[in-house]
């Protein structure tokens, strides 16, 4: 979860920020025994680290567990700097999905930046190797998603072809599909295995509406004044592009977007987003379902002619799905006459907020809004 606050208003939700979302993903085949990847993490709470998870992408030759080197490295000037803890071999062999290192003892110190650096033992390692799969240059704006003022950004990436010597990228130039589990049994990352486009059929169109379902906190009223997704159009739209909010586990319309974006103020690059505004603030209660949806005001267009976001594939576990914003959130799609659910997807989206503080009257408590999105337990 973030939260960016402009003026009375704040932007609570899902890769929320000011600057575009770019449309992939990158990868780094570590194919040499001095190839090394690196994904840095600042806890937000002292954590006794247990196991990491990292995304293969995929696999090259025959590479075993014990040819998949996992080593958490101090930092220096936002590279890795020194070996602390390495766990030498892979739960089990590599294979295209999340893989995991288990055996981790160290204690992690709140506000200190770390590095888990992932390595290739194997002899021959050009033909035996695996591939680790991570969110490409401006996936996220990570100063905002993480709600971090400084370059030391958590879930970063930097690479070295020389062991090391020498760290190539910025820290800030992508963000790890990583997932760290600790001793009491919390969670924290970005568990995330791709970024990508809708699929043609998912795109907004005719009565079609697609975004997110969610439930929101239970210790706070929310006041929402607008809703916020990463638009862009495909081919030549007739409908404006509208926003939908419904309340119920059974969609029940509360309000439409009485602000309206025309196609021609719509870019075809993915990835700037785009608010709209509700004639009067939804007050909306602790402990509400949700769904947010962007739609088009006209009922004619095709999916070749249509409006269209990207969206996350998560991680089909339990305390993957926890880490996401409001304890979780899916992809809803209505084809005009039924919905349907995806909690292994989500688009990015954001709620804004009007209020004099961050919740309504009688929103007591503190949800968090900024941060790594919570560790989750």
């Amino acid at each position: 979860m973030s939260a960016q606050k402009h003026g009375a208003l704040q932007i609570v939700g899902f890769n929320v920020g000011a600057t575009g979302m770019s449309n992939g993903t990158s990868t780094f085949p570590i194919d040499a025994a001095s190839d090394w990847l690196a994904f840095s993490y600042t806890p937000p709470e002292n954590k006794t680290l247990a196991k990491v998870q990292a995304y293969c992408s995929a696999i090259t030759g025959s590479p075993i567990a014990a040819d998949a080197d996992c080593e958490l490295y101090s930092s220096s000037a936002q590279a890795p700097a020194s070996s602390i803890e390495a766990v030498s071999a892979a739960d089990a062999n590599p294979a295209v999905d999340f893989m995991q290192w288990s055996g981790f003892t160290s204690a992690l110190t709140a506000g200190t930046q770390y590095w888990f650096v992932f390595k290739n033992a194997n002899a021959t390692p050009g033909s035996n190797f695996y591939t680790l799969r991570f969110g490409g240059g401006g996936t996220f704006p990570q100063g905002v998603l993480l709600g971090l003022a400084t370059t030391q950004s958590s879930f970063a990436k930097r690479q070295t072809t020389d062991s090391g010597v020498s760290w190539a990228g910025s820290p800030l130039s992508a963000v790890a599909f990583l997932r760290l589990e600790f001793s009491d049994g919390t969670f924290d990352g970005f568990p995330f295995s791709n970024l990508a486009g809708l699929a043609t059929l998912d795109r907004v169109f005719s009565d079609d509406e697609l975004g997110v379902q969610f439930t929101t906190p239970s210790n706070g009223v929310l006041n929402v004044r607008g809703l916020l997704f990463y638009s862009h159009k495909v081919g030549t739209p007739t409908g404006n592009l509208r926003y939908r909010l419904y309340s119920g586990a059974t969609p029940s319309l509360l309000a439409t977007t009485a602000g309206v974006v025309t196609p021609g103020q719509i870019t075809t690059s993915l990835g700037y987003p785009t608010p709209l505004w509700f004639s009067a603030a939804q007050t909306i209660q602790p402990g509400t379902v949700l769904t947010a949806v962007m739609g088009e005001t006209t009922q004619s267009d095709t999916s070749a002619n249509a409006y269209s976001t990207a969206e996350f594939t998560i991680q089909n576990t339990a305390a993957s799905k926890a880490l996401l914003p409001f304890g979780g959130i899916k992809k809803a799609r209505f084809d005009g006459t039924t919905w349907t659910y995806t909690d292994t997807r989500a688009v990015p989206f954001g709620l804004i907020l009007d209020t004099d503080g961050e919740f309504g009257a009688g929103g007591g408590g503190g949800m968090r809004l900024a941060g790594h999105g919570g560790l989750a337990s």
